[in-house]
């Protein structure tokens, strides 16, 4: 019975399908496509989503804003081969409204900063090496270089007797070289994923050279897509004649006050396809709820990428799978005992789908004034704004929701037997 439902709803909410279709006049089927040069319909997305959250927006009018601007920084931020994952970093700041909340195309990174490291920036221009590993003494890498030319490949292990001090002098000179070597190159800022060694910085800011650690892997890739290079994966002796070739360049370099926060923006020298949200809230608490939501969203949007079919909101295919479930027959009256259990599944399934759909719409309309509720443009007081919702993810939640009650009632069932 689980299958049949599930195959049931697979088979009959089919593509361009209307009123009429499979022979169910009394059935809709409302699956379409979505439409990715209509924004409305990107925002209608994101609300099905933002709009049940009742700590996020005080009102339908901080509902919109935050939709469309999260439906736009994704619509921005989709790369040329739209099925690679589009970057789109958050930034929280807590204490304005949710309508303070903006895109930019610009980087906008929260990381550690001190004083001394504020004073060198602004830079105009900056030229700029991105490490994702640390810059910082590794008591095992001594042990490991690269093979010479003609010695066959991978790694030659080089005996050092075990010695500490032998150990963090070797690892000193070595990012002392690494050092020299960023100077050399004229490079302004070394960016690090991970920590940077209190020398190597001290020898990096007597060179002019702004570090920036503690990338974090959320903003270590997005920094070295906004420079146009590859970031440096490994401290070696081997990398340091390449490091020419992982030098990137950046239009500005800046730190700006958000509020109480102080964060670091990156501006590219050209349109790398990645946009920075600016997340605000009044609370602690809606920012925790918005924060999570807006990520939601964005993988709502790239869901949608593969399967673009979305259905109206606001309880309406919750309703129409309710009369689908009663159209397809097995209803009526049956002698048999399996066909009647068969009926009585059925019937509190479409049920619970009927009183799911007024829950949502908050009274037993029909499915005619239902459908005009989800699909009106709103008069301006957000009541009838339209809503969207993904069929892959409707459709998944629906089919857990069976399975958990076909599991529910074999419990049950073996309870009774027992």
């Amino acid at each position: 019975l689980r299958d049949k439902v599930k195959v049931t709803l697979a088979l009959d909410l089919n593509l361009g399908g209307g009123a009429g279709a499979g022979g169910n006049a009394d059935v809709v089927r409302p699956v379409e496509e979505l439409r990715w040069n209509d924004l409305p319909s990107l925002v209608a997305l994101a609300r099905s989503v933002v709009a049940p959250k009742q700590k996020v927006c005080a009102d339908a009018r901080e509902t919109d804003h935050v939709c469309r601007t999260l439906a736009e920084a994704f619509v921005l931020a989709l790369p040329e081969d739209a099925f690679r994952k589009p970057h789109i970093g958050l930034i929280t700041v807590v204490g304005p409204n949710v309508l303070h909340t903006f895109t930019t195309s610009n980087l906008v990174v929260d990381v550690p900063m001190t004083h001394q490291i504020e004073k060198m920036l602004p830079l105009e221009s900056p030229s700029i090496v991105v490490f994702n590993t640390s810059l910082d003494i590794d008591l095992d890498r001594h042990a490991q270089e690269p093979a010479a030319s003609g010695e066959g490949q991978g790694v030659q292990i080089r005996i050092t007797g075990g010695d500490p001090a032998a150990a963090m002098n070797y690892e000193l000179a070595l990012l002392s070289r690494l050092v020299d070597s960023l100077a050399g190159e004229g490079v302004a800022v070394a960016a690090s994923q991970k920590t940077i060694h209190p020398f190597v910085k001290q020898e990096l800011v007597q060179r002019g050279i702004v570090p920036i650690e503690r990338l974090s892997l959320r903003h270590v890739d997005a920094v070295a897509s906004s420079c146009g290079v590859r970031p440096v994966s490994a401290i070696s002796e081997a990398i340091l004649p390449q490091l020419g070739s992982h030098v990137g360049t950046l239009r500005k370099m800046r730190v700006i006050r958000l509020k109480r926060k102080k964060v670091l923006e990156l501006e590219p020298t050209e349109d790398r396809n990645m946009q920075t949200v600016v997340l605000t809230a009044p609370s602690e608490l809606a920012m925790e709820e918005l924060s999570v939501v807006s990520r939601t969203v964005f993988k709502v949007l790239h869901a949608a990428i593969s399967s673009p079919y979305v259905t109206r909101g606001g309880g309406c295919l919750e309703l129409i799978l309710s009369r689908l479930v009663r159209s397809e027959g097995g209803l009526a009256a049956s002698s048999t005992r399996e066909a009647r259990l068969e009926t009585t599944i059925l019937e509190s399934f479409a049920s619970t789908l009927t009183l799911a759909a007024s829950r949502v719409c908050g009274s037993e309309s029909s499915l005619e004034d239902l459908w005009k509720a989800a699909g009106s443009a709103g008069d301006g007081d957000g009541d009838g704004k339209l809503l969207l919702d993904l069929v892959m993810v409707k459709l998944g939640a629906i089919e857990h929701g069976v399975d958990a009650a076909c599991n529910l009632a074999r419990v049950d069932s073996t309870l009774e037997v027992v």
